[in-house]
C-alpha cells in the first residue's frame, strides 16, 4: 500500500512546485499514518476509521450527559439556595393580616407588602416549584448537591480533553489524507476495487447526500464520511 502510493505521487503531475510540496507533505502524512496504525491494506484503512469515529461518538455523548446532569445539578443548587435566602420573606408575606384600621381605611397591607417584595417573592416561587419532588422528600440535599457538581465538573474537564484529543486524531485522518486519496484514486485503477466500495443511503436532511443507493470507493467513501461529519449530518 505505502509503495503504491508512493509510485503514484511519483507519476503526478504538478502545477507548481509548491502544489508538489503541500502534496507530498499530505503523502508523508499519509505513510506516517499507515505505519503507526499498523495498516496494511484498505480494509484496515476503512476500519481504522470507522474506529476513530466511532471513539469520537462514544466520548462525545459521554461529555453531552455529563454536561445535561452538571446542568440540572448546578440549576438545583442555585434555587436552592433562592429557597433558603426568600423563604423568610415569603412567610412573612403570608403572615399579613389586615387590621381594623386597614379594613376601614380599605388598605390591603398583603398587597403592598408584596409589591415592595415583588422579586424576593417571585424568585422564591420560582424555587418552590423548580423543587417540589425534592421538598416532598424532605430536607433539601445542598451539601450533596455541591460535592456531586464538583464530581462532574472535574469529569467534564477530563471528558472535553479526550473529546478534543479524539476530534483532533479524527479530523486529522481527513484533513491529511483524504485529498491524497482523491488524487490516487484519479491517477491509479487500484483505488476502484469493488471490493472495497462503502454503500451509503441518503439523508435527506443534508444536502451532500444525492443519490439514494450509489456507491463509493475509498476515496469517495472518505469524503463523504469528512463532509457529513463536518455538516454535522452524523447522529
Amino acid at each position: 500500500m505505502i509503495e503504491l502510493i508512493d509510485n503514484a505521487m511519483q507519476k503526478r503531475q504538478y502545477s507548481t512546485t509548491e502544489r508538489k510540496m503541500v502534496e507530498f507533505t499530505k503523502a508523508a502524512n499519509l505513510v506516517n499514518f499507515i505505519k503507526d496504525n499498523d495498516i496494511d491494506d484498505y480494509e484496515s484503512l476503512h476500519n481504522k476509521v470507522d474506529e476513530m469515529r466511532e471513539r469520537l461518538y462514544t466520548v462525545r455523548n459521554a461529555l453531552k450527559s455529563t454536561e445535561s446532569r452538571l446542568k440540572e445539578v448546578t440549576a438545583d443548587i442555585e434555587q436552592g439556595r433562592n429557597y433558603k435566602q426568600y423563604k423568610g420573606v415569603f412567610e412573612q408575606y403570608n403572615s399579613i393580616q389586615p387590621s381594623l384600621t386597614d379594613k376601614l381605611l380599605k388598605r390591603d397591607p398583603k398587597t403592598d407588602f408584596y409589591e415592595m417584595n415583588r422579586a424576593d417573592i417571585s424568585l422564591f416561587q420560582a424555587a418552590e416549584r423548580h423543587l417540589k419532588k425534592h421538598l416532598k422528600a424532605g430536607a433539601l440535599p445542598l451539601k450533596a448537591w455541591k460535592a456531586e457538581k464538583e464530581k462532574l465538573t472535574a469529569e467534564k474537564n477530563r471528558q472535553y480533553g479526550e473529546y478534543i484529543e479524539s476530534h483532533t486524531r479524527y479530523s486529522a485522518v481527513f484533513l491529511n489524507h483524504v485529498g491524497v486519496f482523491a488524487g490516487l484514486h484519479r491517477d491509479n485503477s487500484a483505488y476502484t476495487n469493488p471490493k472495497h466500495y462503502h454503500p451509503h443511503k441518503a439523508n435527506s436532511s443534508c444536502p451532500l447526500s444525492e443519490s439514494n443507493d450509489a456507491q463509493y470507493g475509498l476515496a469517495e467513501y472518505l469524503f463523504q464520511e469528512y463532509n457529513l461529519y463536518k455538516f454535522g449530518c452524523r447522529r
